[in-house]
């Protein structure tokens, strides 16, 4: 008895072209930048006094808060790509720091809805981080532009 064809995922795997020694070590530094810009931000994140944000979750709360003004919890699941617990468990964390509150009943159409807010001290933080991040401004463009050559030269 012949064995069944391979369905058309597994034959578009074998057809996929293997990469080059080349391309994978061009990959590899383009990872090794990556982790570089990310070390960048998160020492210029850590220094900002105080309040652990560890991880880019409170970061982006912060920033979509000051940016964009109160969003719902479900709004901050789609920002921050957390599940609702999560977001839950975020909020929980900057609401004890002091960065933002939740109103509950704020929306007229679902009383039961929360609402979150930046907290002056919150509104201060997502501008003492955005600060401390321009501080390493030409540190980041520098990393950018090494990136840039790779995926510009196509070897990546």
């Amino acid at each position: 008895m012949a064995s069944p064809a391979p369905d058309s995922r597994a034959r578009a795997e074998y057809d996929h072209p293997v990469a080059t020694d080349s391309q994978l070590r061009d990959l590899e530094s383009v990872m090794l930048i990556i982790g570089r810009i990310g070390r960048e931000l998160t020492e210029a994140i850590g220094s900002v006094g105080g309040v652990d944000l560890t991880g880019n979750a409170p970061i982006i709360t912060l920033f979509a808060l000051d940016l964009d003004g109160p969003k719902r919890p479900t709004d901050l699941q789609h920002v921050t790509g957390l599940t609702s617990g999560g977001v839950s468990k975020l909020l929980d964390r900057l609401e004890a720091a002091g960065l933002v509150t939740r109103e509950w009943g704020a929306i007229a159409e679902d009383r039961r809805a929360a609402v979150v807010r930046l907290t002056s001290q919150g509104r201060r933080t997502a501008r003492e981080i955005a600060g401390a991040i321009d501080e390493r401004r030409e540190s980041v463009r520098t990393l950018v532009a090494e990136l840039s050559r790779l995926v510009d030269h196509n070897r990546v």
